[in-house]
């Protein structure tokens, strides 16, 4: 069961949507809501002339400061009326290290898609990519423009890699409210397509012991074409949640030679669950 949800709260119009999205996923499971705002240390980006560094820092640190005091407004505002627990934390230090220390004591945590840290130079990856090498706890990304949480129609992306088990293992309280499950995997040719069909027996057989019935959604592909076929489906299938496993190799490794992890936590048009 969840009963604490961690949600990381910036004062943008897709920072105020996914807070609203945590708050109903936190009355979902009628979990506490913990609020986090991150003030970073300003980071400069290798441009400035060393003569403009003190200045820029300081209008940098200001803006900053201003920040964590919207969100930490707009947290009371958003959950004046809440029936469940709230609670505000503001932190100061690397956002996705401080986060990662707060996710250890939460059963869920909840981030946006497109969110940021510092310079490119400095921080290639987005927090949610950073977050889910280090967090140790179950994360949702949600896009930009999320709407009100669902669990109704679940879509749960399948390999049989250990990554994949452990999504599935964590999403379990998730799918045992849903109406259903769409299993999206690979097929294949031969003793592969064989294999395939045993795994997916053996799958459905183990939701089955939970109260969950899974359909099947079969996608025949070709190497490199996984990333495509998951966000096709997920744009047509009308799912509220897509549940995965992160990273089969390093996030180095996929953002310079692609992958299904890095592309889909970029690219999904839905939250996404995911776990390693």
């Amino acid at each position: 069961m969840l009963r604490d949800i961690l949600v990381h709260v910036d004062p943008t119009d897709g920072g105020r949507r996914r807070l609203v999205y945590a708050l109903g996923m936190a009355d979902t499971f009628g979990a506490r809501l913990t609020g986090v705002h991150v003030r970073a240390p300003p980071d400069l980006e290798p441009m400035y002339k060393p003569s403009h560094v003190d200045d820029v820092l300081k209008a940098q640190d200001a803006r900053l400061a201003l920040s964590a005091e919207a969100s930490a407004e707009l947290f009371r505002s958003v959950t004046a009326s809440a029936t469940n627990p709230v609670r505000w934390r503001a932190v100061c230090g690397n956002l996705a290290q401080s986060l990662a220390s707060k996710a250890r004591y939460a059963d869920l945590v909840i981030v946006g898609q497109y969110e940021h840290e510092g310079a490119y130079e400095h921080h290639p990856f987005t927090l949610a990519v950073d977050l889910v090498q280090i967090a140790g706890a179950p994360i949702i990304v949600t896009p930009k423009e999320v709407g009100p949480p669902g669990v109704r129609h679940i879509a749960l992306a399948w390999d049989g890699s250990a990554q994949c088990v452990r999504a599935l293992h964590d999403a379990i309280p998730f799918m045992e409210r849903a109406t259903d499950v769409a299993i999206i995997t690979v097929d294949g040719d031969g003793a592969a397509r064989d294999r395939v069909k045993a795994d997916i027996r053996d799958l459905t057989d183990h939701l089955e012991q939970h109260g969950i019935g899974a359909g099947c959604i079969r996608s025949v592909l070709e190497e490199g074409q996984h990333t495509s076929a998951i966000l096709a489906e997920m744009r047509a299938g009308g799912f509220d949640l897509l549940v995965m496993g992160a990273f089969g190799r390093s996030a180095w490794a996929e953002l310079f030679f692609g992958g299904t992890t890095y592309d889909v936590l970029q690219s999904s048009p839905l939250p996404v669950f995911i776990s390693r």
